[in-house]
């Protein structure tokens, strides 16, 4: 789901909710936060189900949460995207912020740009992480910082096409 805009959160959510078992948030630039809480507050409802986002995922993500500026806030605004209602020193925080507390079932997509107390934040949260080296290689990023966390190895993800030419597990294990 990518609803930024606060209008259309609760529109966009009615419509994918109902019969879900799994949900993807976009991330935390790319839904608002009321939509989030909403993704949330359905996981915690269910017995089974997901719900992903991507988070941490680089610099840039961090950047704009902190200050609303950066080239990411360009990008958005030149997009017609407004500015986020608040701000927060950290991808982590922001999700602290959406969804207080333990949240089972939660999915965080790549956090290459996490630090490792970030990341010990997110496994308190009993959030998993789900990395995708193809992904991860596609734009060089920096080596994240599972190890030194001492968490456990992450799920392997393959993302999408847009950065990632064969979406093939095997080949997300080899890299």
């Amino acid at each position: 789901l990518f609803a930024p805009d606060v209008e259309n959160a609760h529109a966009v959510w009615n419509q994918q909710s109902d019969s879900a078992r799994a949900v993807a948030l976009h991330s935390p630039f790319g839904c608002s936060e009321r939509l989030a809480r909403l993704a949330f507050r359905w996981l915690q409802s269910k017995e089974t189900a997901l719900l992903s986002l991507h988070l941490g995922e680089h610099e840039e993500e961090r950047e704009y949460l902190a200050t609303g500026k950066g080239k990411l806030a360009d990008l958005l605004h030149a997009r017609g995207r407004g500015a986020k209602a608040g701000v927060w020193n950290s991808p982590v925080d922001w999700l602290e912020h959406v969804a207080p507390g333990m949240v089972a079932g939660a999915l965080a997509v790549h956090c290459g740009d996490l630090s490792s107390m970030e990341l010990e934040q997110l496994l308190a949260k009993q959030v998993q992480v789900v990395w995708c080296p193809g992904t991860h290689q596609y734009f060089d990023r920096k080596i994240p910082k599972f190890w030194q966390a001492q968490m456990p190895a992450p799920f392997l993800g393959c993302d999408s096409r847009a950065s990632n030419l064969e979406l093939n597990p095997l080949r997300e294990v080899r890299i």
